[in-house]
């Protein structure tokens, strides 16, 4: 369809074990119907499982997709275990030098996306440096994009979990 149409495919919550719509999105992307995926957190449930051997399997039933398409992606709580090193190694994000592939922004079309790891503010064993980072970097992003504004149509922010306490 290509950036005119924009059109992605989201997803959320998707394992290693049954994840049953893996094999139509592996076939529409390689027909060529969507520009980007978009995963928003619980990746393979979990990446850290069997010595990780459940995240290796996850990014071999991936790599179809991503071979095609971006497969853009932001944690959700299933990727917190080792202050997210599995979910660290495993993708490369938009800044991912400034980020560490937690939170990132990127145009598409005339569309701003913003992902966030919602998961800052539920782990705080981690302390709050990842916090005030992802604070701080969401400030300066929104400062640039309000410079943009008359090009861009939209802005959509992505996270995992809109928990309540």
């Amino acid at each position: 369809m290509g950036l005119t149409g924009l059109c992605q495919w989201h997803v959320c919550d998707m394992g290693a074990v049954n994840a049953q719509s893996l094999p139509r999105l592996q076939e529409e992307v390689q027909r060529g119907m969507y520009d980007a995926v978009i995963h928003v957190g619980d990746f393979a449930y979990n990446m850290d499982s069997d010595n990780a051997r459940v995240g290796d399997e996850f990014m071999r039933q991936i790599q179809p997709i991503a071979a095609y398409v971006p497969y853009l992606t932001c944690p959700g709580n299933h990727e917190q275990m080792y202050n997210f090193s599995n979910y660290r190694a495993r993708f490369s994000m938009p800044n991912h030098e400034d980020t560490e592939n937690l939170f990132f922004s990127w145009n598409m079309g005339p569309v701003h996306f913003i992902a966030v790891n919602t998961e800052a503010y539920y782990f705080l064993e981690y302390g709050l440096k990842p916090l005030s980072r992802q604070y701080d970097w969401l400030i300066k992003d929104l400062e640039n994009v309000a410079e943009l504004l008359s090009c861009a149509v939209a802005m959509i922010g992505l996270g995992s979990l809109p928990r309540t306490p």
